[in-house]
């Protein structure tokens, strides 16, 4: 691996570091437990085998007209659905969730419909992209597992590419092999070349999709081996074989060049270039960049990590910490835009979404205690389990290390790029 000196020393300096939070983050939602606006009550929980004990949300969307999608995956038990959005109605729990598209796309009985998804993306050209993965409850066979994009405007089912047996899974059904959408690349005013990245969890692979082929790209340091695995999350200690489960695009603002940053278990922060990525179908090699050696403590891992579309990039931490970095100056300090032990533990989401009136763009996390449910086998569902919170992003880097300039310096370091 290629060593970028000043650029990946701050890399490695970003994800171990630390600094002051001064604008404090609005929690939008908050659940005790996740429960669903039912066709039949009484006969859906009793079929579905309702357990909110065992559902974890694991990512969130804004969609461009207000509604808030939240993602629930299938690990212990039946989720009942995989996508939902946010509906007015309050339960026991909090918000009551409205199945995504709609209560068609779910049922057990086949593979047809969703099946389990973890993570989705919204593209520039507002469709929203995922991977079913097709684990079909924890005790039934998978399913085959798709590529899926759906247009939000319409809710209607603009993609779906099945992924070959012979890359669907690295290893047996488990949390280990699963796949995950990483990142939705796209070119053109109308979205016409597009580039899918999928995480197979807990590996040394990733897939490639690129609108007509697929293919697998393996890397050992992909893969978390030894002392990577340990985590602990507000005082809980446990051992998660994750791998890669989040990558960003870099920021297009002064090149041409785009760059996916991932952010594996196993080293402090890997960064390629997408146009090798896209060769590497015919097997040509990809330089990856990063740190030599490791420098963030063992049970210090980041979980998710996104670019905005000034450069700042932020990175939810398995200390119960939000960090940023702005790219688009030179590296001379960091910041901690949020440290708080009770409502960012576990925090699985980092994105970022425009406001519509003003074009502002906000910060948007989710936090799922995920470390519980780990620990526990369930969550308590007296407490407050999971949070959806939000920030603008220019007041919330205001007066830190990362704050947007009103001009880029002309010395500025395209770091973390080459």
């Amino acid at each position: 691996m290629a060593n970028l000196c000043f650029a990946f020393l701050a890399i490695a300096i970003f994800f171990a570091s630390s600094g002051t939070c001064l604008t404090e983050l609005k929690t939008a939602y908050e659940w005790k437990y996740i429960e669903y606006i039912w066709r039949n009550e009484m006969h859906d929980k009793l079929c579905w085998g309702w357990d909110p004990t065992k559902i974890a949300p694991s990512d969130v969307q804004y969609f461009p007209d207000g509604r808030v999608l939240i993602v629930t995956p299938q690990y212990l038990v039946p989720s009942v659905v995989s996508l939902s959005t946010i509906s007015s109605k309050v339960g026991d729990g909090g918000p009551l969730l409205q199945p995504y598209p709609g209560w068609e796309w779910y049922n057990f009985d086949d593979c047809s419909g969703i099946k389990s998804v973890s993570k989705v993306i919204l593209d520039k050209c507002d469709r929203l992209w995922l991977v079913d993965d097709g684990t079909n409850g924890p005790d039934e066979d998978p399913c085959p597992p798709f590529i899926i994009a759906f247009d939000t405007k319409t809710d209607k089912l603009i993609e779906s590419f099945l992924i070959p047996e012979s890359l669907a899974k690295d290893s047996p059904p488990t949390l280990t092999g699963r796949l995950a959408i990483l990142a939705v690349e796209t070119y053109g005013r109308d979205c016409g070349h597009t580039w899918v990245y999928i995480s197979e969890i807990g590996t040394d692979s990733i897939l490639i999709w690129n609108g007509e082929k697929i293919w697998r790209v393996r890397e050992d340091f992909f893969k978390p081996t030894g002392n990577d695995t340990a985590m602990t999350v507000a005082g809980v200690s446990f051992d998660l074989k994750l791998g890669i489960t989040a990558a960003t695009l870099n920021a297009p603002l002064y090149s041409q060049e785009r760059y996916l940053i991932f952010s594996p278990q196993s080293t402090d922060g890997i960064v390629a270039r997408t146009s090798e990525l896209h060769d590497s179908i015919s097997g040509a090699p990809v330089r990856y960049y990063g740190p030599e050696s490791q420098v963030i403590p063992d049970g210090v891992r980041g979980l998710s990590v996104a670019v905005s579309r000034e450069g700042i990039l932020v990175k939810g931490s398995t200390d119960s910490s939000i960090k940023c970095w702005n790219t688009m100056v030179p590296l001379k300090s960091l910041g901690t835009l949020a440290q708080n032990e009770t409502t960012l533990q576990f925090v699985t989401t980092v994105k970022f979404f425009e406001e519509p009136d003003w074009g502002r763009e906000i910060l948007v996390l989710l936090s799922n205690r995920e470390q519980k449910l780990i620990a526990d086998g369930v969550y308590d569902v007296d407490e407050v389990n999971f949070r959806v919170l939000t920030a603008d992003l220019v007041d919330l880097v205001k007066d830190t290390p990362c704050e947007i300039p009103v001009a880029v310096p002309a010395d500025r370091a395209l770091v973390p790029f080459p």
